[in-house]
């Protein structure tokens, strides 16, 4: 029980039809507030009833309620878990709603955001510094791009990612030249310097957004533009430029978002390691682990690009 972070002292909708244990009429169907699921993720009726039945009920957290919930919720404590839950069901809908008229109803929208909602609470740190519904925003919004991605969505990538994915085309182009015939991607791999992680999310990467040819007229023009940026003579002293911006915008990172990008780029004079690796080092999820990169990355700054990432070992030999 967690009546030190009690934040609403009205009764809940439920209680003014009677208790659900008692009352006939109940629904059949399990509740998650009664039925967490540990394992696994709610399914996606389960999460618009949770939002139809409780939006509204619990006003808005602060930020040391927030931190108790998310403490709480640690302990393995589960009306803190549905408590937090309901607290943020209102900022699904906020976000669902910028979502229509993409080939979901707006029940199926609420689901998914309601799914990542639940995602963000299980995960949520507030020892990172930032308030839960900046941290929520982010799996909400995720979790809907998903379910629309499979319904044909386009989901724009990073400015790095879409570097990344030009280097390896103009690779295969030039191996095809080379060689007369087309490379395995274990010698695309090498010729860029990738190591295994990178090179599955450039493999997830291709296959999902089917880049050149099948990838939307936006992400083509992206990737045009930066095989562009490839091919002028000035760009490997940009790179090596870049590679000391780098060294020197490292002091903008917090100590868990150093030792990310130090062990995934491998910038100590170690193999680089995967984000599992780096997540089970830290004692923290590859979820989580892959959210303190890409905001790693954001305050880097997006113009360190091209193959400063895809080579990460170039930088091992000066980095600080």
């Amino acid at each position: 029980m967690i009546d030190s972070v009690r934040v609403s002292g009205r009764p809940a909708r439920q209680d003014r039809r009677g208790p659900r244990t008692s009352s006939p009429r109940s629904s059949p169907r399990p509740s998650p507030r009664h039925s967490p699921r540990k394992e696994g993720q709610p399914s996606r009726a389960e999460s618009r009833d949770l939002c139809s039945r409780d939006l509204g009920d619990e006003p808005l957290l602060t930020a040391e309620q927030e931190r108790a919930l998310a403490e709480a919720v640690a302990r393995g404590d589960t009306e803190a878990f549905h408590r937090f839950v309901r607290a943020n069901l209102r900022l699904v809908v906020a976000i669902a709603k910028h979502f229509r008229g993409r080939g979901l109803d707006f029940d199926d929208l609420i689901g998914e955001g309601n799914l990542g909602l639940i995602r963000a609470v299980r995960q949520f740190d507030p020892g990172v510094g930032v308030r839960f519904c900046t941290y929520a925003s982010y799996w909400i919004k995720e979790s809907i791009r998903r379910a629309l991605n499979i319904d044909g969505a386009p989901i724009r990538l990073p400015s790095y990612m879409i570097s990344l994915l030009t280097q390896w085309r103009r690779a295969e182009q030039e191996h095809l030249r080379r060689h007369g015939r087309p490379p395995t991607r274990d010698e695309l791999a090498e010729a860029l310097g990738l190591d295994e992680s990178r090179r599955k999310m450039v493999e997830q990467a291709l296959l999902t957004h089917q880049f050149l040819p099948g990838g939307s007229v936006e992400e083509s023009m992206a990737l045009e533009e930066a095989a562009a940026d490839q091919e002028r003579p000035e760009a490997p002293v940009e790179a090596q430029d870049q590679a000391g911006v780098l060294r020197g915008r490292l002091g903008r990172l917090d100590e868990r978002e150093l030792a990310i990008i130090s062990r995934h780029l491998g910038l100590d004079d170690e193999m680089p390691q995967s984000l599992g690796q780096i997540a089970q080092g830290l004692g923290i999820t590859r979820e989580w682990a892959r959210k303190l990169e890409i905001r790693a990355l954001q305050k880097l700054g997006d113009r360190l690009e091209g193959p400063l990432l895809p080579a990460p070992r170039a930088l091992a030999g000066s980095a600080p």
